[in-house]
């Protein structure tokens, strides 16, 4: 996956924790018959109480956010490893959780925390791509929504139009719409197709799609453009990048090839061809 700069999290409850719970162990392993002074009884409550330390508040966004849709697979997501230290987000940049409310935005932004649609659920997000783009558009928006809707190892087949919120579609349309209570779309972010880029028989719970990809892409996008009442939305997404040094993904070339024959209305194909990895896809 493309490595992203300019991160940041709140580590402080979780390493505070890890220093106390193993200083425990040491102390139990060079003597097996004594443990620490604190009994658990107090213990257990303390650590409860750090591990609320990194839960952000929901807040009531302003009105008249510029929304943005973030779709597709673990690159959108955002699997990257988590720097200890990284920019906070602009005060105007928001995520509509995956709880069903709004938060100030901070990473991981596609948090699983208290998720509603557990059809789109990654349950170990990290580093990924959506509030150093909207960092990018603060100056253009009086405020920024993000809506994360990816799944991590999804296909395109995964992504074609059902109204069902147990599908992918259904589910990101349904968020969609809800987070529009706060504003209005202003653009679909989708980063997608290596999962298309296997053969069938490494990946069995999806059919991939190689030589049909640009046009069910398209289809994707027409059905969510019309579901939303917006033809014109903006819609950027990107091209898998360098062929993976790794065993598996023998129709990358064809998903790549598919993707540069996208052809839509107000849409744009980012490359990312020669960017860093830090996993090779």
């Amino acid at each position: 996956m493309p490595s992203v700069s300019n991160w940041s999290t709140d580590r402080w409850a979780g390493g505070t924790v890890d220093r106390w719970v193993g200083s425990s162990y040491r102390t139990f392993r060079s003597n097996p018959n004594h443990w620490p002074t604190y009994p658990l009884t107090y213990l257990l409550p303390a650590l409860l109480i750090l591990a609320g330390c990194s839960r952000p508040e929901p807040v009531e966004p302003p009105s008249g956010l510029a929304l943005f849709v973030l779709m597709g697979q673990s690159n959108m997501t955002g699997m990257a490893p988590m720097p200890s230290r990284m920019t906070p987000a602009p005060e105007n940049v928001y995520t509509y959780g995956n709880d069903g409310r709004w938060y100030r935005s901070k990473h991981p932004v596609d948090d699983p925390y208290d998720q509603i649609d557990a059809v789109s659920m990654d349950t170990k997000p990290g580093l990924g791509l959506g509030i150093s783009f909207a960092r990018e558009l603060t100056d253009r928006y009086a405020g920024i929504g993000l809506v994360p809707c990816a799944k991590g190892g999804s296909g395109i087949i995964e992504w074609q139009p059902d109204a069902s919120r147990e599908s992918l579609y259904g589910s990101c349309l349904a968020r969609v719409r809800e987070a529009m209570r706060a504003g209005n779309p202003a653009g679909l972010l989708f980063f997608q197709g290596e999962a298309d880029a296997r053969p069938d028989s490494i990946y069995t719970f999806l059919t991939p799609i190689t030589k049909g990809y640009a046009r069910a892409f398209s289809t994707t996008v027409d059905a969510f453009r019309t579901d939303l009442g917006l033809p014109n939305l903006r819609v950027v997404f990107a091209q898998i990048g360098d062929q993976p040094p790794i065993p598996g993904y023998d129709n990358w070339a064809m998903i790549q090839a598919e993707q540069a024959r996208v052809s839509l209305s107000n849409a744009v194909m980012i490359e990312t061809a020669g960017l860093p990895t830090y996993d090779g896809i």
